[in-house]
């Protein structure tokens, strides 16, 4: 099975516009690694796609995919969806154009409440025929060709996202728990030892800071080190690498590409995401 990390970055890019602070210039300048775009990824095998940020055009371009299939989305988050116009983009044909074959998309339970309220602009687009909506429950097994994929609601300070177990025909398997990962329970989740973890990257703050915050906070949601190291014991991954790496963090230089390769560089087995990073698997 081979991935290809399209976004490795989070709910805003890098650099971010207007800005000229140390990170946003370097990305600027130097570009992928340092640059990022909107969170998503794409198993190459069935042409399966994961979210559309707004950038999923440019993403899809830029790494030369010419067959798109079937999309699941892992929650309603705006850097996660806005990129759906994309379903236009392929589909819409002229009337001396052969129509072309509805993309399959797959929403889980909340999911597909949270679209119904926040984007109906899918299901218009399912009107005119250029996607189909698949609704799948909390653990239901989709299969696409030799592919195996399963949503887990993650029921963490954020309720209505889920995480997503992927096995191929030769058992090998991947987790993403891309964002949004904070308070989960891990027991949802079937999967133990996969080969490869997709997972949010942590950010330097502490429990102790999150406390003196209200609830209702932001950062509540955000995933500390801790955190993340306790995940990547639970689940001991042959491979872990850290993705949804937030431009809103881009004020502090523990987030520049090189400061989280040197912070990451004693933790067995982890490595750094970024856009267009293919991934054997």
């Amino acid at each position: 099975m081979e991935i290809i990390i399209l976004g490795s970055g989070g709910s805003n890019p890098l650099p971010r516009p207007l800005c000229n602070c140390d990170v946003c210039n370097k990305a600027r300048v130097r570009g992928i690694p340092y640059s990022r775009t909107g969170p998503s990824f794409f198993i190459k095998e069935s042409a399966i796609l994961f979210d559309t940020p707004e950038d999923i055009r440019s993403q899809l371009e830029r790494e030369k995919i010419s067959s798109l299939k079937h999309v699941f989305y892992t929650h309603w988050h705006p850097d996660h969806v806005w990129g759906l116009r994309i379903f236009e983009h392929i589909s819409k044909t002229r009337p001396d154009e052969q129509n072309k074959e509805p993309i399959d998309v797959y929403l889980p339970q909340k999911v597909y409440e949270d679209f119904k309220t926040k984007y109906p602009k899918l299901f218009y687009f399912e009107s005119k025929g250029f996607l189909r909506v698949h609704l799948i429950q909390n653990n239901e097994e989709i299969k696409i060709d030799k592919i195996r994929i399963t949503p887990r609601l993650m029921e963490g300070h954020e309720k209505n996202v889920y995480a997503y177990e992927i096995v191929d025909g030769f058992n090998k398997s991947v987790i993403w728990l891309g964002c949004d990962v904070s308070g989960i329970k891990l027991n949802n989740l079937r999967l133990s030892n996969p080969d490869v973890l997709l997972l949010e990257c942590p950010v330097p703050i502490t429990k102790n800071l999150c406390a003196k915050l209200d609830i209702s906070d932001g950062w509540q949601t955000t995933i500390s080190k801790e955190e993340s190291e306790g995940i990547i014991q639970y689940l001991n991954p042959k491979r872990t690498i850290f993705v949804h790496i937030d431009g809103y963090r881009h004020l502090w230089k523990e987030m520049d590409h090189d400061a989280i390769i040197e912070a990451v560089k004693n933790l067995e087995k982890v490595d750094v995401g970024y856009d267009g990073m293919t991934i054997e698997v």
